[in-house]
């Protein structure tokens, strides 16, 4: 397969290049400017270096993976149009994506060929296109360059919006009825995924309790907003003392409970069937016996749009007297829990990308009607317009008249388009050509067009593709003939940066999702043991002024370090999880290399250490891969998504393995691992582990996602908990540590995990799940599972009553 797949690249690398006889010339060209090819760098170019540098069709791409010399090939690019007579200077146009790095195109370019090639960014260009045309060039707004303005101009609109009686309903049933982006339980293969999505996106109720499901989240709403007294979770003064029904209604002594199942009584796939019936039996035999009266509400009620209807009717049967609440009640309860600052934030997001995009309101309006679900999108659409409007006539009032960035390009697009601005430039270059967007590509394409005599030149990686956040659209690149029509296309194959086993790695890895282009990057160093090392460690991001595991992995780090003055670069996938300053000093002290300043992921692109630490690949919001998601309305006016699980994020952490010359270090979480943490472990990658096997018994022996956790001391329990109930059962021999289940020379059986103590105890033979262990009651002692009352078990096959357990 892979041999068909390397003849396909070869075909499509060079079959255009033989179209334009330009394969006959190639020799000629390369003996003539050997000299040039040789010295242009301080190291000479590669064969296919040079050759995608002479690449003289329309269209041309490189395809230049981590530390294959895209820089190089630019420059030396730049050089040869110069020097073969093609260009002069002034026809050449180098394009980048931020202003660092187009002005170190045109230094390396100055410094390299001592000739000035024009750099600029995309917004530069758009601006002086603008000003190239209008007769009085438009100042760029403080919206676009002060965040904090920003958000203080969104605070205004949304109180705007609440006197506007009109768009307040629209407001007002878009938050309340969608605003958190609704995913059925059924949608969830585990409860670690489940639990993930709802801590994304906060199921936080207008009286300010923090829910666990979208059902719970109506339904606390409901009772506020109809000015129904009730307690999330109130312990049930009856029988067991864990047992906390989902709501109670004070005024009227009421209990409900919110069954997760469907009209089959089937339940989440992560949810075992029989348990949770058993379960709901027991809760209602509980209330049946000391004569409290239960409500019932279900999972398939949410799911087809039934649920508050059918609630206010049940309430309603019970006597239930509702007391709506004023609209400046609810209007303040929603900014007191969020509810419209996370609306703001959608808006700035959404509105950002519409720009970007060129979009119209009408075609906004299309779009939302033919979505997954257009309920959601057509009001957001209806709401957004007001927020749109208001953000246009901002900028339109100003004098003189005001514009932002996304202004900046889609106004140079219109007049290049127009041939009110005639393009003066021969050749297009673009660098980091993956991270293109809608936007730009539009400008770009209108350019080509405008000139038959322009060509275009650009180089990209399609793995290090990571700001579809801010717009980025990897289809563009990865289906670039679509885009351009007849192109050539050359793959880089060789890195200079770090070794094969890094290699081996790093491509393994991000080459899981099948949608990126396909290469094999060969290098010039080989190892003969793994370079890639996980480190399993009890993490703690709130150590971050000592952070103890950092240490310790640098400590360990630094005894097989090569060479006098090794260079460390430290990692993070978001700021705050970055070392400060007394963090440094500490590193400092152990490393006798340079210490180059952490960075996130995001900002180390094109930089490169000997070795690089990449911590906190924990599995929670600001883990890595993050668990933070897009809001589904976003796909209306960004790149189609990749349906490849953590898409981005994978290609991310490409970008953080492939910043190494000699090694990567992983601080992964012991008890809690992010999902590519598990994927390097139980994956078959070349990785040398470090404090852990991929069967020390951490993962949650209930709900098979989650991994117990020390939550606070004789406290550990499932990483998914409260969602999972499991909890760790105590070490009955020292009293102080907790067990866990390990495959022994005997089987399954529990064990202390404190390495100093023998305590043990067997995997109960029913549920196959909990551990036999001594519970006290009334009776006596008995050896009970310690699940109870999920498991009834007890040795002798007599069930456990509940009057007759004490302490759980």
């Amino acid at each position: 397969m892979r041999s068909e797949e390397n003849i396909r690249n070869y075909f499509q690398s060079y079959l255009n290049v033989r179209s334009t006889l330009f394969w006959l010339h190639q020799k000629r060209q390369l003996r003539r400017f050997v000299d040039f090819f040789d010295s242009v760098e301080s190291q000479p170019l590669t064969d296919l270096q040079r050759q995608s540098v002479i690449l003289d069709e329309r269209r041309n791409l490189v395809v230049a993976g981590a530390g294959t010399g895209k820089t190089s090939v630019i420059v030396a690019k730049a050089g040869y149009l110069v020097k073969s007579g093609k260009c002069k200077p002034e026809d050449i146009l180098l394009l980048a994506f931020n202003a660092d790095a187009a002005k170190e195109l045109a230094e390396r370019c100055k410094d390299r060929l001592g000739v000035d090639i024009q750099a600029s960014t995309f917004h530069a260009l758009g601006n002086r296109i603008v000003g190239e045309v209008e007769p009085v060039v438009p100042t760029l707004s403080r919206l676009a360059q002060d965040s904090q303005y920003f958000s203080r101009f969104l605070d205004r609109v949304v109180d705007e919006l609440r006197a506007d009686q009109r768009a307040w309903k629209k407001a007002r049933t878009f938050i309340l009825g969608h605003l958190k982006p609704y995913r059925p339980e059924s949608e969830f293969s585990t409860l670690a995924e489940y639990v993930s999505y709802v801590r994304t996106v906060e199921l936080r109720a207008l009286s300010g309790d923090l829910v666990k499901s979208f059902a719970e989240l109506d339904i606390a709403n409901f009772l506020f907003f109809n000015g129904v007294n009730f307690e999330y979770e109130k312990r049930y003064p009856h029988g067991p003392k864990r047992y906390q029904p989902d709501f109670y209604l004070t005024d009227y002594g009421l209990w409900l409970e919110h069954f997760g199942i469907d009209r089959e009584g089937n339940t989440a796939p992560y949810i075992d069937r029989a348990n949770y019936h058993r379960e709901m039996e027991w809760k209602r035999g509980i209330h049946a016996q000391f004569g409290t009266k239960l409500l019932e509400t279900y999972s398939w009620q949410k799911s087809e749009g039934t649920l508050t209807t059918a609630f206010h009717g049940l309430l309603k049967d019970q006597g239930v007297k509702f007391s709506p609440r004023s609209q400046d009640e609810i209007f303040k309860a929603l900014r007191e829990t969020g509810y419209t600052t996370q609306l703001a934030a959608l808006v700035e997001t959404f509105l950002s990308h519409f720009k970007s995009n060129q979009m119209s309101l009408a075609e906004l309006t299309r779009k939302a009607r033919a979505s997954s679900k257009p309920d959601r999108a057509t009001t957001f659409a209806e709401l957004f317009e007001f927020f749109f409007e208001r953000y246009q006539a901002e900028l339109a009032d100003k004098k003189p008249r005001e514009i932002d960035f996304n202004d900046m390009i889609s106004y140079a697009t219109r007049y290049v388009e127009t041939g009110r601005f005639s393009v003066p430039w021969k050749y297009i270059i673009v660098d980091e050509f993956q991270d293109i967007s809608v936007g730009r590509y539009l400008l770009l394409e209108a350019m080509l067009k405008s000139r038959k005599d322009l060509k275009f030149f650009a180089v990209g990686d399609d793995w290090q593709a990571i700001y579809r956040f801010a717009g980025s659209d990897i289809s563009i690149m990865s289906q670039f003939r679509e885009f351009f029509g007849r192109a050539t296309i050359v793959k880089l194959d060789r890195t200079f940066r770090f070794n094969d086993r890094i290699a081996a790695v790093s491509g393994e890895f991000v080459q899981k999702n099948p949608k990126q282009i396909r290469k094999d990057l060969t290098t010039n160093v080989h190892c003969e043991t793994p370079q890639v090392f996980v480190h399993w460690m009890d993490l703690d991001e709130r150590e971050q002024t000592s952070p103890r595991a950092l240490l310790q992995a640098i400590r360990l780090i630094k005894k097989g370090a090569q060479g006098d003055d090794p260079s460390l670069l430290i990692l993070a996938r978001y700021n705050h999880l970055l070392p400060d300053r007394s963090a440094l000093k500490m590193i400092g002290e152990i490393w006798s290399g340079q210490v180059k300043a952490p960075l996130t992921v995001h900002r180390s692109k094109g930089l490169q250490a000997d070795y690089v630490v990449i911590t906190g690949l924990t599995a929670n919001k600001y883990g890595f891969p993050s668990e933070i998601q897009d809001d589904p309305l976003l796909e209306l006016v960004l790149a189609e998504p990749d349906s490849y699980p953590n898409a981005e994020e994978r290609r991310l952490f490409y970008v953080a393995l492939t910043r190494a010359k000699h090694q990567v270090h992983l601080l992964a979480d012991r008890t809690n691992p992010s999902a590519f943490a598990l994927e390097l472990l139980n994956g078959g990658y070349d990785v040398q582990h470090i404090g852990r096997s991929n069967d020390d018994g951490r993962s949650c022996p209930e709900c098979r996602s989650g991994t117990i956790q020390l939550k606070q001391p004789g406290f550990a329990a499932c990483s998914s908990f409260p969602y999972c109930e499991y909890v760790a059962p105590l070490c009955g021999v020292c009293g102080k540590g907790f067990m866990l289940p390990i495959h022994d020379e005997v089987g399954r059986t529990y064990h202390c995990v404190d390495d100093q103590c023998e305590g043990s105890a067997a995997v109960c033979p029913k549920c196959r799940t909990g551990a036999m262990v001594i519970k006290t009651s009334k009776y006596g002692d008995m050896r009970a599972c310690n699940i109870w009352p999920r498991c009834d078990y007890v040795e002798g096959g007599v069930g456990v009553r509940e009057e007759s357990v004490g302490a759980v």
